[in-house]
């Protein structure tokens, strides 16, 4: 199997080595797509908490969220307030929450695809369809079907998500067939997507990816091009990306796509030390904190 486009380059072992560890290849597309999925999952509960919070400060009401009981009734006041805000009101946010509420509060599943399904058709609401898109990915409740997950992604991105345009670009930049009238058409749109998130959104992860592609090249379609992917790469290393420092260090090390020089190679892997470091153990607080696996 083909490695990930993140590891494209790695014909060079130390392209992605940072203080003496080695980071491990990609796995399979899914894998990828399940780690983007917790993250959206983060961003859904943070939006939970704040839109929840709030509201009931707006009542002038108070909850002590230690208690158990008190968290309960938070909880039920809050899924009546999604529920009125989407069924009554039809509002596409509310309905999006409400969807965030089921798959993370109910753990009903089914339930948040359906949402999230409805919400992308009837309104339109690209974070939603970028939701759906997911869930299609990996069958999370529904049906696993890869070339229904690429076409809401896809619309997700047309309608300006960022996710929609990450997850988009990793699916058509895959060997995965998404429906696509041939290969050509279909990576080409994948590199599209994900230049989109990273010139629209700065998503450094969608630079990082791309920049990858542009390292090793892709088949017969993308040719290795060092200059775009040290722009690339300069700009996820920029937004927090510790590998993409990585491979700016490497770059400059060996020459590649710029002049070497030892003393920037050097400023890069620290940098790549520092920022893997950081998001380490941001995940471990994440974890203690929210409960959530990464």
């Amino acid at each position: 199997m083909t490695a990930s486009p993140h590891f494209a380059a790695a014909k060079h072992r130390d392209h992605w080595s940072i203080g003496g560890s080695f980071f491990p290849r990609v796995g399979e597309l899914a894998s990828t797509l399940i780690g983007l999925h917790f993250e959206a999952i983060r961003v859904s509960l943070c939006c939970v908490r704040e839109v929840g919070h709030s509201t009931t400060r707006s009542k002038k009401m108070a909850y002590n969220l230690k208690d158990e009981e008190e968290v309960k009734e938070y909880l039920k006041n809050l899924h009546i307030e999604y529920q009125f805000g989407c069924y009554n009101e039809k509002n596409p946010e509310v309905c999006h929450l409400l969807g965030d509420f089921y798959e993370a509060i109910k753990l009903d599943t089914e339930k948040a695809a359906s949402l999230y399904k409805t919400t992308c058709d009837q309104y339109n609401y690209a974070r939603s369809c970028a939701k759906f898109g997911d869930f299609k990915v990996i069958g999370k409740g529904c049906e696993k079907d890869i070339l229904t997950a690429y076409k809401y992604l896809s619309k997700s991105c047309e309608l300006n998500d960022e996710y929609g345009c990450l997850h988009a670009g990793v699916l058509g930049t895959s060997k995965t067939d998404v429906g696509e009238k041939d290969r050509a058409t279909q990576v080409h749109a994948g590199a599209k997507y994900l230049k989109k998130a990273c010139d629209m959104y700065n998503s450094e992860k969608a630079c990082f990816y791309l920049s990858g592609i542009y390292l090793g090249g892709l088949e017969n379609f993308i040719e290795k091009n060092y200059k775009e992917a040290y722009k690339l790469s300069l700009k996820s290393c920029e937004l927090g990306n510790p590998y993409a420092c990585a491979n700016l260090s490497q770059m400059h090390s060996r020459g590649e796509g710029v002049q070497k020089n030892p003393e920037l190679a050097a400023t890069f892997k620290q940098r790549a030390t520092d920022l893997y470091e950081e998001l380490t153990r941001a995940q471990q607080e994440l974890k203690f904190h929210q409960g959530i696996d990464p």
